[in-house]
């Protein structure tokens, strides 16, 4: 399974949604535009599971009419396919599947 290639793409124009590992589970947070002293993220939410996180991630960039990425391997970020039956490349856990 491949993974989806966040190269063709640019991660975290405003209003894109981001799911990042915390300790409690899964961080989904939307980006801001970039403005000097003020946040680049408002919180959305956390989910204890992989995909109750993705699930979220999705509803809100539908709602947002932007998109949703997955952020590992500190600068990398995966593009969350908006369709949740295509492939990811990812266990339930959130780890690449090899």
């Amino acid at each position: 399974m491949s993974l989806y290639d966040p190269q063709d793409e640019s991660c975290c124009l405003p209003n894109d949604i981001i799911v990042t590992t915390v300790p409690s589970g899964f961080f989904i947070g939307r980006s801001l535009p970039e403005r000097p002293n003020e946040p680049q993220w408002e919180y959305v939410g956390i989910r204890t599971s992989f995909s109750e996180a993705l699930a979220l991630a999705r509803q809100e960039a539908a709602r947002l009419s932007s998109r949703a990425w997955l952020q590992r391997e500190g600068s990398y970020y995966y593009r969350i396919p908006d369709d949740p039956t295509a492939a990811f490349g990812f266990d339930d856990d959130g780890n690449i599947q090899h």
